[in-house]
């Protein structure tokens, strides 16, 4: 799995990784009060999605968050 040097996933991030990378779902919504780390877990997600050969459609209320993923 890829991780930034920095950073590592919490438990509750890790059990949403393990939830979000084991479903058959084609969409997956994460949901969490700010700061909880929503961003960072989203971004691991795709990084190692994109890295396996998928594409990749992030969706945001806002296009500034859309665009950080």
């Amino acid at each position: 799995m890829l991780l930034p040097k920095s950073k590592s996933l919490t438990e509750d991030q890790s059990h949403a990784l393990l939830n979000t990378i084991s479903s058959s779902n084609k969409v997956t919504a994460l949901q969490g009060d700010a700061g909880t780390g929503k961003s960072f877990l989203a971004t691991t997600i795709a990084k190692n999605y994109r890295r396996k050969g998928y594409e990749i459609q992030p969706l945001s209320p806002t296009a500034l968050a859309a665009k950080g993923l």
